[in-house]
């Protein structure tokens, strides 16, 4: 009878860890190389993005306004290991991808963006701020032209984003992804 209880007191301890992960915030993974372990923390956990910024909506449709892209700053921070005695090492970030997972039955799926960083690099036990595109003017455009997102409606379309930065400790050779998540909702805010 002991076991059982045991058991079952096991159980809801890990379903309360569990459910505390998932999507839907800011937050991120946490990425473990040799000397440090990385996380990467979105600014903000919703992006509400404007298709056409400074548009004119009347009878004859949208006027004016431009495609403009919208910037989301992540702060990766490096944590060194409690009790670790030897060189810390710095982890450069050398390239990212954001992916966009439709949040309903409205938004149509979207490719992969994937960047380049050249020379950022976290130091051990430090932070680095980095302002990543995640909804290009490109994009926007492309929403517009290719994916039916009329301006001046109140057609809505909302991702699940997951960036996932691609890095490498300097020292060691060991390469890992970290990641953050936001939500991202698109449309023709006047």
């Amino acid at each position: 009878m002991k076991r059982s209880k045991a058991g079952l007191l096991l159980l809801v301890v890990l379903s309360l860890v569990l459910s505390s992960c998932g999507g839907g915030s800011s937050g991120g993974g946490l990425a473990s190389f040799k000397t440090v372990q990385v996380s990467a923390t979105a600014a903000t956990p919703r992006l509400e993005s404007d298709v056409r910024t400074g548009n004119t909506c009347g009878l004859a449709g949208s006027t004016g306004g431009t495609f403009s892209t919208d910037l989301v700053n992540v702060t990766l921070t490096s944590t060194v290991y409690p009790n670790y005695t030897g060189t810390i090492s710095p982890v450069e970030i050398d390239s990212y991808v954001i992916h966009f997972a439709p949040a309903d039955n409205v938004s149509p799926a979207l490719p992969d963006i994937s960047g380049s960083i050249i020379g950022q690099t976290v130091t051990g036990g430090g932070t680095l701020i980095l302002p990543i595109a995640v909804v290009t003017d490109l994009l926007k455009f492309n929403l517009v032209t290719a994916y039916n997102l009329q301006l001046c409606s109140a057609t809505m379309y909302t991702y699940y984003v997951t960036i996932t930065f691609n890095a490498l400790e300097l020292n060691t050779g060991t390469r890992a992804g970290i990641q953050t998540s936001l939500t991202v909702a698109i449309a023709d805010r006047n």
